[in-house]
Protein backbone atom coordinates (compact mmCIF):
# COMPACT_ATOMS: atom_id res chain seq x y z
CA UNK A 1 0.00 0.00 0.00
CA UNK A 2 3.21 2.29 0.18
CA UNK A 3 5.74 1.59 -2.01
CA UNK A 4 9.26 3.02 -1.20
CA UNK A 5 10.25 6.09 -2.24
CA UNK A 6 12.93 6.33 -5.66
CA UNK A 7 16.58 6.91 -4.52
CA UNK A 8 17.96 6.63 -7.69
CA UNK A 9 19.38 4.39 -10.70
CA UNK A 10 21.50 1.58 -10.47
CA UNK A 11 23.68 0.36 -13.93
CA UNK A 12 22.92 -3.45 -15.03
CA UNK A 13 25.24 -4.89 -15.38
CA UNK A 14 28.13 -3.08 -12.98
CA UNK A 15 29.13 -3.36 -9.69
CA UNK A 16 27.48 -1.74 -6.67
CA UNK A 17 30.18 -0.28 -5.03
CA UNK A 18 30.13 3.08 -6.44
CA UNK A 19 26.50 3.56 -6.17
CA UNK A 20 25.44 6.06 -3.37
CA UNK A 21 22.36 6.21 -1.21
CA UNK A 22 21.85 9.52 0.42
CA UNK A 23 25.13 10.63 -0.26
CA UNK A 24 26.81 7.42 1.35
CA UNK A 25 28.56 5.00 -0.96
CA UNK A 26 27.37 1.64 -0.19
CA UNK A 27 30.48 -0.51 -0.98
CA UNK A 28 30.80 -3.85 -1.77
CA UNK A 29 28.93 -5.90 0.46
CA UNK A 30 25.48 -6.30 0.96
CA UNK A 31 22.54 -7.63 -0.78
CA UNK A 32 19.36 -6.77 -3.59
CA UNK A 33 16.46 -7.75 -5.12
CA UNK A 34 15.97 -6.94 -9.08
CA UNK A 35 13.00 -7.21 -10.96
CA UNK A 36 11.76 -7.30 -14.61
CA UNK A 37 9.07 -8.23 -16.53
CA UNK A 38 9.60 -9.18 -20.60
CA UNK A 39 6.81 -8.64 -23.33
CA UNK A 40 7.66 -11.62 -25.16
CA UNK A 41 6.02 -11.05 -29.21
CA UNK A 42 2.35 -11.71 -29.54
CA UNK A 43 1.54 -15.02 -29.80
CA UNK A 44 4.77 -16.64 -29.26
CA UNK A 45 5.07 -19.86 -27.29
CA UNK A 46 7.68 -22.18 -26.60
CA UNK A 47 10.95 -22.69 -24.27
CA UNK A 48 13.85 -19.86 -23.26
CA UNK A 49 17.18 -19.77 -21.55
CA UNK A 50 18.66 -17.65 -19.23
CA UNK A 51 22.97 -17.40 -19.78
CA UNK A 52 23.78 -16.56 -15.82
CA UNK A 53 27.72 -16.12 -15.77
CA UNK A 54 29.53 -13.71 -13.34
CA UNK A 55 26.29 -12.59 -10.78
CA UNK A 56 29.18 -11.60 -7.68
CA UNK A 57 29.22 -13.59 -5.69
CA UNK A 58 25.62 -16.22 -5.28
CA UNK A 59 22.10 -15.33 -6.68
CA UNK A 60 18.96 -17.16 -7.35
CA UNK A 61 16.30 -16.13 -9.93
CA UNK A 62 12.96 -16.87 -10.49
CA UNK A 63 10.16 -16.68 -13.66
CA UNK A 64 6.82 -15.97 -12.34
CA UNK A 65 7.10 -16.91 -9.23
CA UNK A 66 9.08 -20.45 -9.72
CA UNK A 67 12.51 -20.71 -9.12
CA UNK A 68 14.60 -21.04 -12.03
CA UNK A 69 18.23 -21.46 -10.80
CA UNK A 70 20.69 -20.81 -7.80
CA UNK A 71 24.29 -19.93 -7.55
CA UNK A 72 25.81 -20.62 -4.64
CA UNK A 73 23.78 -19.22 -1.38
CA UNK A 74 22.57 -16.02 -0.88
CA UNK A 75 23.04 -14.33 2.28
CA UNK A 76 23.12 -11.59 4.38
CA UNK A 77 26.56 -11.86 6.00
CA UNK A 78 29.73 -13.52 5.59
CA UNK A 79 28.76 -16.75 7.62
CA UNK A 80 24.97 -17.25 5.45
CA UNK A 81 26.41 -16.35 2.27
CA UNK A 82 28.38 -19.36 0.16
CA UNK A 83 30.03 -17.95 -2.92
CA UNK A 84 29.20 -19.38 -6.63
CA UNK A 85 31.57 -19.47 -9.59
CA UNK A 86 29.63 -21.32 -12.17
CA UNK A 87 27.94 -20.71 -15.69
CA UNK A 88 23.98 -21.97 -15.89
CA UNK A 89 22.03 -21.74 -18.37
CA UNK A 90 18.49 -22.66 -17.10
CA UNK A 91 15.52 -23.15 -19.31
CA UNK A 92 11.83 -22.44 -18.61
CA UNK A 93 8.47 -22.25 -20.29
CA UNK A 94 6.81 -19.16 -22.20
CA UNK A 95 3.54 -18.70 -23.02
CA UNK A 96 2.08 -15.67 -24.60
CA UNK A 97 2.19 -13.27 -21.39
CA UNK A 98 4.64 -11.14 -19.78
CA UNK A 99 7.77 -12.98 -18.18
CA UNK A 100 8.80 -11.39 -14.81
CA UNK A 101 11.74 -12.31 -13.52
CA UNK A 102 13.12 -11.51 -10.07
CA UNK A 103 16.78 -12.05 -9.02
CA UNK A 104 18.49 -11.85 -5.38
CA UNK A 105 22.01 -11.42 -5.44
CA UNK A 106 24.17 -11.32 -2.58
CA UNK A 107 28.08 -10.56 -2.00
CA UNK A 108 30.55 -10.94 1.48
CA UNK A 109 33.13 -12.48 -0.13
CA UNK A 110 34.78 -10.43 -3.20
CA UNK A 111 35.92 -7.04 -3.51
CA UNK A 112 33.55 -5.90 -6.37
CA UNK A 113 29.51 -6.82 -5.82
CA UNK A 114 26.51 -6.76 -7.91
CA UNK A 115 25.56 -8.14 -11.74
CA UNK A 116 29.13 -7.60 -12.98
CA UNK A 117 28.10 -9.31 -16.36
CA UNK A 118 24.96 -9.35 -18.50
CA UNK A 119 22.03 -12.10 -18.23
CA UNK A 120 21.28 -13.11 -21.86
CA UNK A 121 18.18 -14.36 -22.67
CA UNK A 122 17.33 -17.12 -26.04
CA UNK A 123 17.22 -20.52 -27.12
CA UNK A 124 18.90 -22.92 -24.86
CA UNK A 125 20.53 -24.12 -28.28
CA UNK A 126 21.97 -20.49 -29.04
CA UNK A 127 22.97 -20.14 -25.90
CA UNK A 128 25.21 -22.93 -25.51
CA UNK A 129 26.83 -22.90 -28.33
CA UNK A 130 27.81 -19.06 -27.30
CA UNK A 131 28.97 -20.84 -24.31
CA UNK A 132 30.44 -23.84 -25.52
CA UNK A 133 32.55 -20.95 -28.19
CA UNK A 134 33.57 -19.54 -25.14
CA UNK A 135 34.85 -22.61 -23.62
CA UNK A 136 36.80 -23.80 -26.93
CA UNK A 137 38.93 -20.45 -27.63
CA UNK A 138 39.85 -20.60 -24.06
CA UNK A 139 40.83 -24.30 -24.18
CA UNK A 140 42.73 -23.78 -27.50
CA UNK A 141 44.64 -21.02 -25.99
CA UNK A 142 45.37 -23.26 -22.91
CA UNK A 143 46.51 -25.55 -24.76
CA UNK A 144 48.93 -23.09 -26.89
CA UNK A 145 50.10 -22.27 -23.64
CA UNK A 146 50.88 -25.92 -22.69
CA UNK A 147 52.63 -26.86 -25.95
CA UNK A 148 54.77 -23.66 -26.00
CA UNK A 149 55.07 -23.81 -21.93
CA UNK A 150 56.72 -27.28 -22.30
CA UNK A 151 58.86 -26.68 -25.92
CA UNK A 152 60.37 -23.80 -23.87
CA UNK A 153 61.45 -25.79 -20.72
CA UNK A 154 62.38 -28.87 -23.12
CA UNK A 155 64.65 -25.97 -24.70
CA UNK A 156 66.41 -24.70 -21.73
CA UNK A 157 67.15 -28.41 -20.82
CA UNK A 158 69.59 -28.48 -23.81
CA UNK A 159 71.01 -25.00 -23.48
CA UNK A 160 71.18 -24.18 -20.42
CA UNK A 161 73.20 -21.35 -20.40
CA UNK A 162 69.89 -19.40 -21.74
CA UNK A 163 67.89 -18.44 -19.16
CA UNK A 164 65.46 -16.77 -21.04
CA UNK A 165 63.58 -20.21 -22.48
CA UNK A 166 63.55 -21.09 -18.69
CA UNK A 167 61.35 -18.14 -17.66
CA UNK A 168 59.41 -17.85 -20.64
CA UNK A 169 58.23 -21.35 -20.73
CA UNK A 170 57.40 -20.75 -16.44
CA UNK A 171 55.52 -17.78 -17.99
CA UNK A 172 53.35 -19.77 -20.18
CA UNK A 173 52.21 -22.79 -17.78
CA UNK A 174 51.76 -20.11 -15.16
CA UNK A 175 49.02 -18.52 -17.72
CA UNK A 176 47.76 -21.67 -18.35
CA UNK A 177 46.43 -22.36 -15.00
CA UNK A 178 45.31 -19.05 -14.47
CA UNK A 179 42.92 -18.63 -17.76
CA UNK A 180 42.34 -22.67 -16.57
CA UNK A 181 40.61 -20.82 -13.15
CA UNK A 182 39.88 -17.14 -13.78
CA UNK A 183 36.37 -16.14 -15.01
CA UNK A 184 38.36 -15.16 -18.39
CA UNK A 185 37.62 -18.26 -19.58
CA UNK A 186 33.91 -18.80 -17.65
CA UNK A 187 36.12 -20.86 -15.20
CA UNK A 188 36.87 -24.12 -17.77
CA UNK A 189 38.59 -25.67 -14.65
CA UNK A 190 35.39 -27.17 -14.08
CA UNK A 191 34.73 -28.71 -16.87
CA UNK A 192 38.38 -31.21 -16.34
CA UNK A 193 38.27 -31.43 -12.76
CA UNK A 194 34.65 -31.06 -11.60
CA UNK A 195 33.82 -28.66 -9.14
CA UNK A 196 36.77 -27.14 -7.08
CA UNK A 197 36.17 -25.19 -3.43
CA UNK A 198 35.54 -21.67 -4.60
CA UNK A 199 37.77 -20.30 -1.81
CA UNK A 200 40.93 -22.30 -2.92
CA UNK A 201 40.16 -21.63 -6.51
CA UNK A 202 39.85 -17.76 -5.93
CA UNK A 203 43.19 -16.98 -4.13
CA UNK A 204 44.45 -19.86 -6.46
CA UNK A 205 44.42 -18.19 -9.52
CA UNK A 206 45.69 -14.62 -7.70
CA UNK A 207 48.46 -16.29 -6.32
CA UNK A 208 49.50 -17.53 -9.91
CA UNK A 209 48.74 -13.97 -11.49
CA UNK A 210 51.17 -12.21 -8.88
CA UNK A 211 54.18 -15.12 -9.64
CA UNK A 212 53.22 -14.49 -13.25
CA UNK A 213 54.26 -10.66 -13.08
CA UNK A 214 57.87 -10.74 -11.95
CA UNK A 215 58.37 -13.82 -13.99
CA UNK A 216 57.38 -12.15 -17.18
CA UNK A 217 59.85 -9.41 -16.48
CA UNK A 218 62.72 -11.42 -15.40
CA UNK A 219 62.68 -13.25 -18.68
CA UNK A 220 62.72 -9.43 -20.37
CA UNK A 221 65.81 -8.66 -18.33
CA UNK A 222 67.41 -12.22 -18.98
CA UNK A 223 66.78 -10.97 -22.63
CA UNK A 224 67.85 -7.71 -22.41
CA UNK A 225 70.03 -7.10 -19.15
CA UNK A 226 71.04 -3.62 -20.06
CA UNK A 227 67.53 -2.16 -21.02
CA UNK A 228 65.98 -3.45 -17.96
CA UNK A 229 66.52 -2.22 -14.14
CA UNK A 230 67.61 -5.34 -11.99
CA UNK A 231 66.17 -2.85 -8.84
CA UNK A 232 62.84 -2.83 -10.36
CA UNK A 233 63.25 -6.93 -11.23
CA UNK A 234 64.04 -7.40 -7.27
CA UNK A 235 61.37 -4.94 -6.12
CA UNK A 236 58.72 -6.82 -8.28
CA UNK A 237 59.95 -9.97 -6.82
CA UNK A 238 59.03 -8.34 -3.28
CA UNK A 239 56.16 -6.84 -4.00
CA UNK A 240 54.48 -9.75 -5.15
CA UNK A 241 55.53 -12.30 -2.40
CA UNK A 242 54.08 -9.96 0.12
CA UNK A 243 50.29 -9.91 -1.94
CA UNK A 244 51.23 -13.87 -1.52
CA UNK A 245 51.79 -13.56 1.61
CA UNK A 246 48.72 -11.44 2.02
CA UNK A 247 46.41 -13.96 0.16
CA UNK A 248 47.54 -16.58 2.15
CA UNK A 249 46.16 -14.89 5.73
CA UNK A 250 43.49 -12.28 4.70
CA UNK A 251 40.20 -12.98 4.63
CA UNK A 252 38.76 -13.57 0.89
CA UNK A 253 36.59 -10.18 0.90
CA UNK A 254 40.21 -8.10 2.24
CA UNK A 255 42.76 -9.64 0.19
CA UNK A 256 40.39 -9.46 -3.20
CA UNK A 257 40.21 -5.75 -2.10
CA UNK A 258 44.27 -5.70 -1.41
CA UNK A 259 44.83 -6.79 -4.67
CA UNK A 260 43.69 -3.80 -6.79
CA UNK A 261 46.93 -2.15 -5.39
CA UNK A 262 49.01 -4.68 -7.41
CA UNK A 263 46.80 -4.37 -10.18
CA UNK A 264 47.71 -0.45 -10.50
CA UNK A 265 51.72 -1.67 -10.45
CA UNK A 266 51.09 -4.29 -12.95
CA UNK A 267 49.64 -1.88 -15.36
CA UNK A 268 52.42 0.74 -14.37
CA UNK A 269 55.18 -2.07 -15.25
CA UNK A 270 53.52 -3.60 -18.40
CA UNK A 271 53.29 0.52 -19.94
CA UNK A 272 57.78 0.00 -18.42
CA UNK A 273 58.59 -2.93 -20.34
CA UNK A 274 56.45 -1.74 -23.43
CA UNK A 275 58.80 1.41 -23.52
CA UNK A 276 61.97 -0.58 -22.92
CA UNK A 277 61.50 -2.65 -25.36
CA UNK A 278 60.43 0.01 -28.02
CA UNK A 279 64.19 1.52 -27.13
CA UNK A 280 65.42 -1.42 -27.85
CA UNK A 281 64.38 -1.84 -31.21
CA UNK A 282 65.09 1.78 -31.81
CA UNK A 283 68.60 0.53 -31.74
CA UNK A 284 68.29 -1.02 -35.09
CA UNK A 285 67.95 -4.56 -33.57
CA UNK A 286 65.22 -5.67 -35.92
CA UNK A 287 64.45 -9.29 -34.48
CA UNK A 288 63.11 -7.31 -31.60
CA UNK A 289 60.35 -6.54 -33.79
CA UNK A 290 58.40 -10.04 -33.44
CA UNK A 291 58.74 -9.27 -29.19
CA UNK A 292 57.70 -6.09 -29.47
CA UNK A 293 54.37 -6.63 -31.55
CA UNK A 294 53.53 -9.52 -29.57
CA UNK A 295 54.08 -7.50 -26.11
CA UNK A 296 52.18 -4.72 -27.49
CA UNK A 297 49.05 -7.35 -27.72
CA UNK A 298 49.92 -8.69 -24.90
CA UNK A 299 50.04 -5.39 -23.12
CA UNK A 300 47.02 -3.80 -24.17
CA UNK A 301 44.64 -6.17 -23.67
CA UNK A 302 46.16 -7.37 -19.97
CA UNK A 303 45.51 -3.17 -19.26
CA UNK A 304 42.10 -3.65 -20.67
CA UNK A 305 41.46 -6.75 -18.51
CA UNK A 306 43.05 -5.29 -15.15
CA UNK A 307 40.65 -1.77 -15.65
CA UNK A 308 37.95 -4.05 -15.93
CA UNK A 309 38.83 -5.28 -12.80
CA UNK A 310 39.28 -2.61 -10.33
CA UNK A 311 36.27 -1.18 -11.98
CA UNK A 312 37.69 1.50 -14.16
CA UNK A 313 36.03 0.51 -17.32
CA UNK A 314 33.42 -1.21 -18.69
CA UNK A 315 34.64 -3.45 -21.48
CA UNK A 316 35.25 -7.40 -22.05
CA UNK A 317 38.12 -9.20 -21.40
CA UNK A 318 40.72 -9.84 -23.72
CA UNK A 319 44.02 -11.15 -22.29
CA UNK A 320 43.46 -14.62 -24.21
CA UNK A 321 43.58 -13.39 -26.92
CA UNK A 322 46.62 -11.28 -26.25
CA UNK A 323 48.66 -14.14 -24.69
CA UNK A 324 47.85 -16.05 -27.79
CA UNK A 325 49.08 -12.99 -29.51
CA UNK A 326 52.21 -12.77 -28.04
CA UNK A 327 53.49 -16.43 -26.95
Amino acid sequence: PKPPRMSGYISFPGSWNRYKLDGQALGSGGYATFRLQILPPDGFRGELALRLRYLVASYRIWTDGDMLAEGGVVGTDTSSEIPNQHVHLPQFPVADRPIELVLQISNFHWAQGGPLTSIELGTREKLLTKQWAKWGISLLSVGAMLVMGIYHLVLFCFRPQNKAPLYFGFFCLLWMILQLTCNLSDWAVNLLLGDIPIWFQNRFDLIIFLISVPMVYTFFRTLYPEEFSRRLQQLTWVISAIFILLGLVLATMAFSSAIAVFFIYAIFLILYTVIRIFKVFLKKRQEVLFILLGWVSMAITSINDLLIDIQVIQSVYMTDIGMLLFI
